[in-house]
């Protein structure tokens, strides 16, 4: 295949993608729902449509890669399952219960996406190179392609009510086929969650035997993917389901791993990622300390000045417990800096305080000798090099007539 045409055919996957978005949009549109239900749809169709984007600019620039192929894919799969609940539910509220138009919508969401889970896992051994990272794991992706070829095929030929409520019966199903389905599922269940532990053990297997331009790329993917299990969980946890701000935060959240992936897979900006990891780290930690400090200040001097002063409210105990947030900012944040220098990044922490100690034996030491010694040391423990040589260009004697 030519570039060209891979180019062509990746934007080809993500124009389809935004048809099917637009065609989700749309009943949903037409479904009796609150505004809230509404935009929620909405957020979570737009956001999925970030992958198959990705996945064209990442085939774009290099095309050989199977990530950027599997991330078009997955754009396209969760689209249909998308257009799949929608249109099926539409079609039920409307009576269409027994039309084959609704039963065979209804069978292709649930063939659909036993494909998008093991596409999924298939991203996790691929990733960042579109290559197992060795032989061995060739036969973990081979089973991995096994498991979404009998899930799909079972969810096609299964016989009875789908999942509407049992109200549209698959009219591609095998009545006598159903207890032999039933085991195939049973077994490509248990095998896809042997292969989601084996695609995670992969990628760290990769990660601690691969070279630091991989390990950058892994970075990202990981980065994003923490990002995204992170802000979906605030969306579910700790903010209102009816509330807008839920729905951004769960696009957002979903948005993170195909950005951080393709940020790994094009090498854009790759060495940036340990300094964002070490800031979101220090920041993160501070927030937290932070927001707990301002949370027990509050109320612990809310009780305390009502106690005295038989007050409900009071604007002193937000005064003050601001004032200490204020003061322990700067003190805090460097603590924590150190803290995670001298336990993640150990090797800079190390460096940093032999070259600082170094400084100050320049500031003293006049020997020359002395200087070349502790200057040879400092690269050896400092950069670790194989072998360090410290030439010295001899001073010019001036001899006056």
């Amino acid at each position: 295949m030519r570039a060209s045409i891979a180019r062509t055919l990746a934007w080809g996957l993500w124009s389809v993608d935004v048809a099917l978005v637009i065609t989700a949009g749309v009943f949903f549109s037409l479904l009796p729902i609150t505004p809230q239900d509404h935009f929620g749809a909405l957020t979570m169709i737009t956001a999925f449509s970030a992958f198959p984007l990705i996945g064209a600019i990442i085939v774009s620039r290099r095309w050989q890669n199977a990530v950027g192929w599997i991330f078009c894919v997955l754009g396209v799969g969760s689209a249909i399952t998308s257009v799949s609940a929608a249109s099926v539910q539409y079609l039920l509220i409307n009576g269409a219960d027994n039309a084959l138009g609704t039963r065979l919508l209804d069978t292709l969401g649930n063939t659909v996406w036993p494909i998008n889970v093991g596409l999924g896992i298939l991203l996790l051994l691929l990733f960042p190179n579109g290559k197992p990272s060795s032989a061995r794991w060739r036969l973990v992706v081979w089973l991995d392609v096994a498991g979404i070829v009998s899930m799909s095929l079972s969810s096609t030929l299964m016989p009875g009510p789908q999942e509407s409520g049992g109200r549209a019966i698959n009219p591609l199903g095998i009545p006598g086929a159903k207890p032999l389905l039933d085991v195939v599922q049973l077994v490509a269940t248990g095998l896809v969650t042997l292969l989601v532990l084996a695609a995670v053990l992969s990628l760290i297997v990769r990660y601690r035997q691969t070279t630091r331009e991989q390990r950058q790329q892994i970075k990202w993917f990981v980065f994003g993917a923490i990002l995204m299990v992170g802000l979906v969980a605030v969306s579910a946890v700790l903010i209102p389901e009816s509330s807008y701000l839920s729905n951004i935060t769960f696009g957002l959240g979903v948005l993170m791993l195909p950005l951080g992936a393709g940020i790994g897979v094009l090498k854009y900006r790759l060495y940036d990622i340990d300094v964002i990891i070490n800031r979101a780290l220090v920041y993160g930690s501070l927030t937290l300390i932070l927001a707990l400090v301002y949370i027990g200040g509050v109320i612990g001097m809310q009780r305390a000045i009502d106690t005295v002063t038989h007050q409900q409210s009071s604007p002193v105990a937000i005064v003050i417990t601001t004032l200490v947030i204020a003061a322990l900012f700067q003190p805090l944040r460097r603590r924590i800096q150190t803290f995670i220098d001298r336990r993640f990044y150990r090797g800079k922490y190390d460096a940093a305080k032999t070259v600082a100690q170094f400084s100050a034996v320049v500031r003293s030491e006049v020997s020359l000798s002395e200087l070349s010694e502790h200057l040879v040391a400092v690269v050896e423990e400092t950069m670790q090099p194989a072998h360090v040589s410290l030439w010295l260009k001899p001073t010019e004697t001036r001899h006056d007539a």
